[in-house]
């Protein structure tokens, strides 16, 4: 799935009110994750520092590791990339809090949670 395939709904990331990582597992068939990191690295910027091919295999590769656990499982990590990408842009918003890198960081620990 490439970032023009990314589901309506993850595109609605900005808003904690209209953002159903639920749905947006439902219309990836399972795969939530690849889909927010996706639109989190496209909203920040910084899809441009990622091979697309790359980037699309360790997302596969990272989901297909979860175990079929009903709560620790790829829709709790795009839900917890999610709330990364919200906190760290409402609190960039209010101040100069980070640079790109920082702002990397912290969205590959998210990812890899």
């Amino acid at each position: 799935m490439h970032c023009c395939c990314v589901p309506t709904v993850a595109v609605q990331i900005d808003d904690w009110k209209t953002f159903d990582v639920f749905k947006l597992a439902e219309a990836t068939k399972g795969r939530p994750l690849a889909a927010v990191v996706k639109t989190v690295l496209v909203k920040l910027r910084l899809i441009k520092y990622f091979d697309m091919c790359k980037l699309d295999i360790f997302l596969r590769d990272l989901e297909l590791k979860y175990p079929g656990n009903p709560y620790h499982n790829s829709t709790h990590a795009a839900d917890v990339v999610h709330a990364i990408y919200k906190i760290m842009t409402m609190v960039r918003a209010s101040t100069a809090w980070a640079g790109w890198s920082d702002t990397s960081l912290v969205q590959i620990v998210a990812d890899s949670h």
